[in-house]
């Protein structure tokens, strides 16, 4: 498992779902317990899974709406 890549895909989910009031519901409800979850130094294939398949949905669905995504990772 490449605990580094998930620290960078929670970053640009982090960037793109914070940028305006509608995306910060998804980040709270969503992302930001899986932030918990990592930032608590939880290792499990359980939570990499979980990441890289929201990463995966929200990144597919943000396509679908044109939604651009922050690549600062900041």
């Amino acid at each position: 498992m490449d605990w580094q890549m998930v620290k960078e895909l929670l970053k640009r989910l982090t960037a793109t779902y914070t940028q305006d009031s509608i995306r910060v519901i998804t980040y709270n409800r969503e992302i930001f317990p899986l932030i918990l979850r990592f930032e608590d130094n939880e290792r499990s294939a359980d939570l990499y899974h979980a990441i890289i398949r929201l990463y995966e949905q929200l990144m597919s669905e943000r396509v679908e709406m044109g939604w651009k995504i922050s690549k600062s990772g900041s």
